[in-house]
């Protein structure tokens, strides 16, 4: 029998509509009783899965923040033992790409068929591989114009997810996806010398914004819009 909390998709699986913040009456995204439609608000991928999403923005954001924090100045001065901070940011996007990478494979082990878990490891992955080859290019000193190309591919890639309806009704995600493109496209930009370095870097900031919000609501046990 089909609980009241289940609405069965055309594949015949039920799909929650219900969600909630885990020791909370309050709905994760606000989801409507009966909702159909099959994108984010409607896949139990937060129910299963929130401390894996929740790591994955927040790390995202700690991404962006260091760069972005270099590029506008604070703390890229090489120290009096000829130190370059830029090695130093160059390791900790190596790891956050690496941490990104291993919440991949967790979204794919706890999926279970998921289409929607599924379809958040897949734009998960395409910034692991970002993050990895940004930091080898720095840690290394390689050039960083085939990083610019990289970028543009993972910008146009993860604006799609926005247009394939997958974040509908959900305005955190839908903006912060949009922007994520948008920086992407600053970022090879700047590789190929076209935008400055204190552009992109409050540009990231922003982003990392965006990723450390989803954690705010989650702590303060609100509902993301």
């Amino acid at each position: 029998m089909t609980s009241p909390s289940s609405v069965p998709p055309a594949g015949g699986n039920p799909v929650r509509n219900d969600l909630r913040i885990p020791g909370s009456e309050a709905p994760l995204f606000g989801c409507r009783p009966g909702a159909t439609s099959s994108n984010f608000k409607t896949h139990n991928i937060w129910e299963a899965d929130v401390l894996s999403v929740a790591v994955v923005f927040f790390t995202f954001g700690l991404g962006a923040w260091v760069i972005g924090l270099y590029l506008v100045g604070m703390g890229a001065t090489p120290t009096e033992e000829g130190k370059d901070p830029l090695l130093t940011v160059g390791w900790i996007e190596v790891i956050v790409g690496l941490i990104l990478t291993t919440q991949v494979f967790l979204l794919v082990q706890q999926a279970g068929g998921d289409a929607g878990i599924l379809t958040l490891a897949g734009l998960v992955l395409l910034f692991a591989v970002f993050f990895t080859s940004f930091g080898v290019a720095l840690v290394r000193g390689l050039d960083l114009r085939p990083i610019g190309n990289l970028s543009v591919a993972v910008g146009i890639l993860a604006a799609l997810y926005v247009s394939f309806g997958f974040f509908d009704g959900l305005f955190l995600f839908q903006s912060s996806t949009i922007w994520w493109g948008i920086v992407f496209l600053l970022i090879a930009g700047f590789t190929y010398g076209k935008v400055s370095a204190k552009l992109l870097g409050y540009a990231l900031l922003i982003t990392a914004i965006y990723g450390f919000l989803p954690v705010v609501y989650l702590a303060l046990d609100q509902t993301i819009p």
